[in-house]
């Protein structure tokens, strides 16, 4: 009898100890998108966004007329797509650093993962 009980707590305790199902944080084929860190400028202030590049609509809440984009090294140009106010939609100059012209709200921001 203390054998078997000794086995089961054994069982148990191993069990217990088992790495978690796979798709779990920290399972290694477990992906998280990565950080996208715009900083949106205005002729008079700016604004910072983190946003994941999960390919999710992030809205800015903000009314500044935008004239850059930073994208502190990410290719914007390529990976993001930006809504902008109700003017005409701006040229896009630049890559990582964007020239928003004319200048304009950013009302959202989408990006995806650079591939």
């Amino acid at each position: 009898m203390k054998f078997t009980a000794a086995a089961l707590a054994l069982a148990f305790g191993l069990a217990s100890a088992a790495p978690s199902p796979a798709g779990g944080p920290t399972d290694p084929g477990h992906w998280a998108p990565p950080t996208v860190h715009l900083t949106l400028h205005g002729a008079a202030a700016s604004y910072s966004l983190a946003i994941p590049a999960n390919g999710q609509l992030v809205y800015t809440n903000s009314a500044l007329s935008i004239n850059i984009i930073d994208a502190n090294g990410f290719n914007a140009k390529r990976n993001c797509w930006f809504t902008f106010g109700p003017q005409q939609p701006p040229v896009l100059v630049g890559d990582s650093v964007l020239q928003v012209g004319p200048p304009q709200p950013v009302i959202a921001v989408a990006c995806n993962p650079p591939y």
